[in-house]
């Protein structure tokens, strides 16, 4: 009786389980995107700061 009563309470807990895995798997990807998408908008800045840079060391060095 013992094992059929904790047989059950897993058959309950199991699928709330199951479908809290399946709700991380599903925000997972939009966290991804995320993150790629301020790795991206970071590499930007970087370049456009950098040729910012370049630009004015090239106005310094006319003037």
């Amino acid at each position: 009786m013992r094992l059929t009563k904790i047989e059950k309470l897993f058959k309950v807990q199991r699928p709330k389980f199951k479908d809290q895995l399946s709700k991380t798997k599903v925000q997972r990807p939009v966290i991804k995107d995320q993150i790629s998408k301020i790795k991206f908008q970071r590499a930007v800045f970087k370049v456009q700061f950098l040729m910012f840079i370049i630009f004015w060391d090239f106005r310094i060095d006319i003037w």
